[in-house]
């Protein structure tokens, strides 16, 4: 799950946490996802389940995320 925040900026000087934009999530299912890797994707604006933002079956999404194939489609690694 990623959690977007809006910021705001008071005079150039200061960045603060603003409104939360988006809310994204990925969900593993081989089965159910087969043509995006496995991964379904949905997001949604302002964290209100009721405005979905994904409305392609997540392939939009998956382009982004194919490059990334050798790390299971994520952007990010497990460091242990």
């Amino acid at each position: 799950m990623v959690d977007h925040f809006q910021y705001v900026e008071d005079n150039n000087k200061t960045l603060s946490q603003g409104n939360r934009a988006v809310i994204a999530v990925m969900q593993r299912d081989r089965e159910q996802f087969k043509n995006t890797g496995g991964w379904g994707f949905e997001a949604f604006k302002g964290g209100d389940p009721n405005q979905r933002l994904v409305t392609d079956g997540g392939k939009e999404c998956f382009a982004c995320h194919a490059p990334h194939g050798d790390n299971n489609f994520l952007f990010t690694h497990l460091h242990r």
